[in-house]
């Protein structure tokens, strides 16, 4: 590729309550010039009316000069737009914040997207829309900065940001202007700048803890520079939650704002917008007071007008000591959150070389010394500024990638991020990966599958993209599955760990409706055979391919964000009944584990025992979440055990099938086993495949047997194999 000397490339920390853009020279990594002299943005849009005398001037403001004019009013102040990012409006978690939020967040008037869009100045606006407002202040002042167009951007967001919410924080970027060369994990990003900057390719295994505005991460990493001087960064765990951080401690100095006025005049003023943003700043004020003085004044003489019309003066004292108690509930979450990121990966405090505290509430105390008990004072480190740590990584990576590589290992030529196909060879770069002198081998979070027909059951979570992948990958995933309609695919894809797929987050639809297949001249009948794969690209954005053999359709077809989303089905007793699928998928594993193990590889052994031993710890409790993770594990587990699960699924199949048939699975399966126990490894890979084949056959024979066409309407939905 040649380098054009006059683009480029930053990095954005794209945050919830601030934001800031980072260069890097190949030498030295800075932070530019932002609103403050902290250097940050403020991540508020306000709106302005025009003056009446016809003067010309942008009503829309961003940044320091939107979070000024907020006061004056409040209802057309955007904050926090990073918590909508990629939200449908009837998620459970918008409609709570739609009730805390000073602006009005409404569904889109004009059109059945399902995502959610915020009034400003009378106008809607997308989350993307307003992102991009923000996204393109930083390359403005980027460019004062450097004294040349900025064109490139690697973009920051939490960890658990899913596909649609990274998806439309690209948009987000292309609309501001930019060529977004990569979306990375925040964690991932400040690993980068302290690698880079402070231990230098040394081998460590950090733990990342990230408390911001609006989300939490928590990230094991391991660094390592090779002999050739690159910096290597391997993510090992993900945990995480996007609706946890500052704003939600600021929230809860607000309810005791809204509790003592209420108390002196009779009347609480929760639903008053104007003045919960008042509120809310005189929060984060005392919250950082907080931070270092163990009582905080909260001031503000006539900050309420009482309904009756007197005016109440708000002058209250808040210690460090009742804020702990109030905020308690989200610090041992976060805690929780990094127990079970240690445990995932079979680790203790100990093996953890070092801890970086990032984002600017894992500064207040009670957060900072939980940490501190946890891994120790002399690993909690504090090297880079928390506020600019994530910015610094982002910008180390605009500087240090050279662009995407071609995938043709006949070609391997190095593109520009604008390009879709390679410049040499033609090849598609759609899940092309980038190079550079810095490498991020990042995992996905969650699982990534559809929602599909398993026998009579409809919402079956059927995954595709096991979490803990690394991406991009070389080649797709790929899972069988069958129409049940004559020429209708409905493909809901989700992201998630729960068995239920409405239970986890959609991202999207894939359709292919009669109209669609007429103008291709093709039929597909219930019961056709579809390969669904699926791929990741560089920002962990979702590529899918849809493989109609008989038919002879292949398509790549982009996820539908813009269409109604599937609705959870409801289900009498569903808290006892996880429990019940638990024990019961607890007994299989064991009754499994005892009839095969000589057919498992150690690993293969000691995973399902893990597995088990979890599931006997959680069935009694009473987290349904975890225990919906634990039954998710076991049911993967057992899909994962090389030989024994092919053997368990040929037994099965073998059951009630026909005399014939019954005899030739048999004979499959003692071919399989004779060869495993001469220790043929050559053998048994040559005979998995065709008892695979004689077991798919035996499945779709039974289907086309019970299937009577028009008999059940699973509204295009596929069925598992």
């Amino acid at each position: 590729m040649k380098e054009n000397k006059t683009m480029a490339s930053i990095g954005i920390d794209l945050g919830t309550t601030n934001s800031a853009g980072a260069y890097y020279d190949g030498q030295k990594a800075r932070v530019l010039r932002g609103d403050r002299e902290d250097l940050l943005v403020p991540s508020v849009v306000a709106y302005r009316k025009p003056r009446g005398n016809g003067a010309s001037r942008n009503p829309i403001l961003v940044g320091q000069p939107a979070l000024d004019w907020s006061a004056s009013d409040p209802t057309n102040a955007i904050f926090s737009i990073k918590r909508l990012m990629g939200r449908a409006y009837d998620e459970p978690k918008v409609a709570e914040v739609r009730e805390r939020f000073n602006y009005e967040i409404v569904p889109a008037s004009e059109s059945d997207d399902p995502g959610a869009r915020v009034l400003l100045g009378g106008q809607e606006y997308t989350p993307t829309n307003l992102s991009a407002l923000i996204i393109q202040k930083i390359k403005e002042n980027a460019e004062r900065a450097l004294g040349e167009p900025v064109t490139h951007a690697v973009i920051t967001v939490p960890a658990y940001f899913e596909e649609r919410q990274r998806a439309a924080t690209i948009k987000a970027g292309q609309q501001a202007g930019l060529i977004v060369k990569k979306i990375i994990d925040e964690p991932s990003a400040a690993a980068v700048a302290y690698g880079v900057t402070v231990s230098r390719g040394e081998r460590r295994r950090l733990l990342v803890f990230d408390l911001g505005g609006g989300t939490f991460d928590v990230s094991i990493i391991q660094t390592v520079q090779d002999p050739r001087g690159r910096d290597h960064f391997d993510v090992l765990e993900h945990r995480g939650d996007n609706w946890l951080g500052g704003d939600d401690f600021d929230l809860e100095i607000v309810d005791e704002i809204n509790g003592w006025i209420e108390k002196q005049c009779g009347f609480n003023p929760a639903g008053d917008k104007a003045f919960q943003l008042k509120a809310k700043r005189l929060a984060e004020k005392a919250k950082k007071t907080l931070s270092t003085a163990e009582e905080a004044d909260i001031i503000m003489p006539a900050a309420f007008k009482h309904p009756e019309g007197d005016f109440i003066d708000l002058d209250m004292v808040i210690t460090r000591e009742h804020f702990n108690d109030l905020i308690r509930p989200h610090a041992d979450r976060c805690i929780r959150h990094v127990k079970e990121a240690l445990a995932r990966q079979g680790l203790t405090a100990e093996d953890i070389s070092n801890v970086l505290m990032v984002g600017g509430s894992a500064a207040i105390p009670l957060i900072h010394d939980g940490v501190v008990e946890l891994f120790g004072s002399e690993k909690v480190q504090e090297p880079l500024n928390p506020y600019h740590a994530v910015a610094l990584g982002a910008g180390i990576l605009a500087g240090a990638l050279r662009g995407i590589q071609c995938p043709n290992e006949d070609c391997l030529h190095v593109n520009d991020e604008s390009r879709e196909h390679c410049q040499n060879c033609g090849e598609p770069l759609a899940v092309a990966r980038t190079v550079g002198d810095v490498e991020v081998q990042d995992i996905t979070p969650l699982s990534f599958g559809i929602s599909a027909v398993r026998g009579e059951e409809r919402d079956v979570f059927e995954v595709i993209i096991p979490k803990g992948t690394h991406y991009p990958l070389k080649t797709p995933k790929t899972r069988t599955f069958f129409t049940t309609a004559d020429n209708f695919l409905r493909i809901p894809v989700y992201e998630g760990i729960n068995p239920v797929a409405s239970k986890n987050e959609e991202q999207g639809v894939i359709e292919l409706n009669p109209e669609d297949l007429d103008r291709e001249g093709k039929h597909v009948p219930a019961n056709t055979r579809v390969e669904v794969a699926m791929n990741y690209g560089r920002s962990r954005e979702l590529h899918v391919k849809i493989y109609i053999p008989d038919a002879q359709i292949e398509l790549e077809l982009p996820l539908r964000h813009d269409r109604p989303r599937q609705q959870p089905q409801t289900t009498p007793n569903e808290q006892d009944k996880w429990q019940e699928e638990l024990e019961r998928a607890t007994m299989i594993a064991e009754r499994f584990l005892s009839k095969y193990d000589d057919y498992m590889e150690n690993r293969e052994k000691m995973r399902l025992e893990r597995d088990i031993e979890r599931a006997h710890r959680v069935v009694d409790g009473d987290n349904a979440v975890e225990g919906k993770e634990a039954l998710h594990r076991l049911v993967v587990a057992l899909d994962s055990c090389g030989v024994a699960s092919l053997i368990f699924m040929a037994e099965r199949a073998r059951e009630g099938a026909a005399p014939e048939r019954a005899k030739r699975i048999g004979e499959a399966i003692n071919q399989l086993k004779n060869s495993w126990y001469d220790g043929d490894k050559d053998g048994v890979d040559r005979l998995k495949t065709p008892l695979r084949a004689v077991i798919a056959a035996e499945i779709r024979t039974r289907r086309d047997q019970k299937a009577v066409p028009g008999q059940i309407d699973f509204g295009g939905l596929l069925r598992s194999s």
